[in-house]
């Protein structure tokens, strides 16, 4: 049974939308369809770990509560950063924006206003790391908080963790203010079109390189099980060319066996010149010339091996040697697009 909608946005959610227009949609419209993996879930505990760590750290401070509740955190988030006295580093602190809502890993008071510091558990600074401070600055500094640098705290892998509690130095923190300039202007874009994507329909997106990249998405199999059922050998088992596959996809509607049938074929009656670095082996096959011509519009696959050769041998001329085959990235047309 469908869950209720959720269309409010927030930092992780404008992250899925820009992963996947169709995984936003999910998550407000059909969570019920959400299955999240066991990889997954311990990715998700090890940043609340890393989290609980940073207070720790980064502390003492005031957290700000209301997971669930939030206008009670924004309520409490006010209340802080309006109190008299001396101000005090906040953890969670709520703000909102143009109905985007985002909680502050750290906001530690400094002179002339405040530093954001967003916590990872990762050991370096991804882009998408880039992308959620920048939708955190954006939201903060348009909700009047004067905010003077960014900061970016993963781990270090050069901690070692001698015991008794220590852990002094777990986190590194990188200054990424100036690399947000560009980024943060960007998010008034990403803002309109994803709450346009939230009132509408949801959106035909089939499933591919997104699914997993740079998260994995826990609707994936929601949205294959309403795909056809494809060939026995797609093109996607294709290992370690993405570039190959997405251009297969798009020009290829048959499976690898009927299309490298289809391809031998054709190029054996187009053939026009033969390839210099294909005529020893062509020669010795009793062959004066090499099928593949430079008339095929093909991505280069000079990586398959015996292995691969092997599921196309059905409709392979036995006198086509290997080093032909490799050959076929001088015959691309377009081969800077799929290298």
């Amino acid at each position: 049974m469908p869950t209720p909608t959720v269309t409010r946005l927030s930092k992780s959610r404008i992250v899925d939308g820009l992963q996947c227009e169709r995984r936003l949609w999910l998550s407000s419209h059909r969570r019920d369809t959400m299955e999240t993996s066991p990889a997954s879930r311990a990715v998700l505990d090890a940043g609340s770990e890393v989290g609980d760590l940073a207070m720790e750290l980064y502390g003492p401070g005031l957290l700000i509560g209301h997971v669930e509740k939030t206008s009670m955190a924004l309520a409490e988030t006010a209340a802080a950063l309006q109190g008299k006295g001396k101000r005090q580093t906040l953890f969670e602190a709520a703000f909102q924006h143009k109905d985007v809502l985002i909680r502050a890993d750290v906001l530690k008071p400094v002179a002339g206003g405040y530093d954001l510091i967003e916590v990872k558990s990762s050991t370096s600074v991804k882009d998408y790391h880039l992308i959620d401070c920048a939708i955190q600055a954006w939201v903060i500094r348009n909700a009047g908080i004067p905010l003077r640098r960014v900061y970016l705290a993963h781990i270090d892998p050069a901690f070692v963790y001698e015991g008794d509690g220590n852990y002094n130095g777990l986190l590194a923190a990188e200054d990424v203010t100036d690399t947000l300039a560009e980024l943060m202007e960007q998010v008034p874009a990403w803002v309109r079109r994803l709450q346009k994507i939230l009132r509408g329909d949801e959106p035909s997106i089939a499933t591919g390189e997104q699914c997993s990249k740079p998260f994995e998405c826990p609707f994936f199999e929601h949205c294959r099980s309403q795909e056809p059922k494809g060939p026995k050998y797609p093109v996607t088992i294709l290992p370690r060319s993405a570039a190959l596959i997405r251009a297969l996809l798009d020009e290829v509607s048959l499976p690898i066996k009927a299309f490298m049938a289809t391809f031998l074929l054709e190029t054996k009656e187009t053939s026009q010149a033969p390839l210099p670095s294909c005529s020893r082996n062509a020669r010795q096959n009793g062959s004066k010339t090499c099928w593949f011509s430079t008339s095929v519009r093909m991505g280069p696959l000079n990586w398959l091996n015996s292995a691969w050769w092997s599921l196309f041998s059905a409709s392979s001329p036995s006198s086509l040697s290997m080093n032909c085959f490799t050959r076929w990235r001088s015959a691309c047309s377009k081969p800077n697009s799929l290298a």
